[in-house]
């Protein structure tokens, strides 16, 4: 978390009191739950709207104990997450490397849905983003 607030500390300095920040750590959900919340809530103080970096390989326990402390009490009111779940993704579970890029839309439902359940279970609200990489070899496979 010192880093963090370092970083945080440099932005506000650099760039101005408030503006996004993405958290990105090679994959963030390597993060514990509670680790991930606390640099989240860093990044807010700092007059952040972070966004957190995945791979989208987490499960709905995981997006729920980052947004839902001990006891039940909702620590965090809205995430936002960009999601990179493409073709040339390699390790993901329970997925072996896709063909094509259509092959991983159920993926990218599910990783659309746990965040619809988190609103409806608990008031979160959440800003997905999706990117992924395209390359002719991609493109001329997803033409197929």
């Amino acid at each position: 978390m010192a880093e963090v607030r370092r970083q945080m500390a440099h932005l506000r300095r650099a760039r101005g009191p408030r503006a996004h920040a993405q958290l990105i750590g090679g994959e963030v959900s390597l993060l514990p739950p509670d680790d991930h919340a606390a640099a989240l809530q860093v990044m807010r103080e700092h007059g952040r709207e972070p966004m957190s970096m995945t791979h989208g390989d987490f499960d709905y326990h995981y997006l729920r104990t980052l947004a839902i402390g001990p006891g039940g009490r909702r620590r965090l009111r809205r995430l936002s997450f960009a999601a990179h779940i493409d073709s040339l993704m390699r390790g993901r579970r329970g997925a072996p490397r896709p063909r094509t890029e259509t092959e991983l839309a159920p993926l990218r439902r599910q990783f659309a849905d746990m965040f619809h359940r988190l609103r409806r279970e608990y008031g979160v609200r959440a800003y997905l983003a999706h990117n992924m990489t395209v390359t002719h070899a991609t493109s001329t496979r997803s033409q197929r």
